[in-house]
């Protein structure tokens, strides 16, 4: 077997592989759940995968937002990506990477002054530019521009659109196709970073294997 070279290079080729740091210590790896089967199956939406893969291979406007009506399974076709990963079955750029959901709310906690929180998304930001392999999963990314009030002082659109300009970070969003329109038309500059795949209905044959596999699970937790 070929080794390589210095451990430096081993941790850039196998980011899932190496000690966490900053990123790990604030996001939820979701790499981690998938490896203790914490992700749910997906039904249906595998061509909105590969169409979130062709828009993160791209060398320009290479970041997703993921559009579609309530329901329609946008966070768990997301998070799926990450089982994807770790059963190394995505295309092989993306072997390796660590998909990391960047919840602002959670990041808030315990941030009660604008300078920590500031200095923790900083913080957050350069280490995973340092050390690369990270895609970040920003959920309900509309939520976030529109209920600025929780932020206090925090210039959260400035903060987000120098975020999203990090070529060292891949990102993936979701957001309702009302929202997407909303954000389109008052942060114009996400449209120039987010590239946006459209999410289906879902079909009535969908729907019921959707309930009939979540009702064991659901079942047995609620006894």
């Amino acid at each position: 077997n070929i080794q390589p070279s210095t451990n430096s290079q081993q941790q850039k080729k196998n980011p899932s592989q190496r000690a966490n740091g900053v990123v790990e210590q604030f996001l939820l790896d979701l790499n981690s759940l998938a490896s203790r089967g914490q992700i749910d199956e997906l039904i249906g939406n595998r061509d909105t995968i590969g169409e979130i893969f062709s828009v993160l291979s791209k060398r320009n406007k290479n970041n997703v937002i993921v559009a579609g009506e309530p329901g329609n399974g946008k966070t768990n076709t997301v998070e799926y990506i990450a089982k994807l990963i770790v059963d190394e079955d995505v295309p092989k750029e993306f072997l390796g990477k660590k998909l990391m959901k960047m919840d602002f709310t959670k990041l808030l906690a315990g941030s009660a002054l604008r300078g920590s929180f500031e200095e923790k998304y900083d913080a957050i930001v350069t280490d995973a530019a340092k050390r690369g392999g990270y895609i970040f999963f920003i959920d309900d990314l509309g939520s976030v521009l529109n209920d600025k009030s929780k932020f206090g002082e925090v210039n959260i659109d400035a903060m987000l659109d120098a975020i999203l300009m990090e070529k060292r970070i891949q990102f993936i969003c979701t957001s309702t196709e009302k929202e997407y329109s909303s954000m389109m038309a008052s942060h114009p500059q996400l449209k120039r970073r987010l590239q946006k795949v459209k999410i289906k209905d879902k079909t009535d044959e969908e729907i019921a294997e959707i309930v009939n596999k979540a009702k064991a699970r659901y079942e047995s937790f609620h006894n």
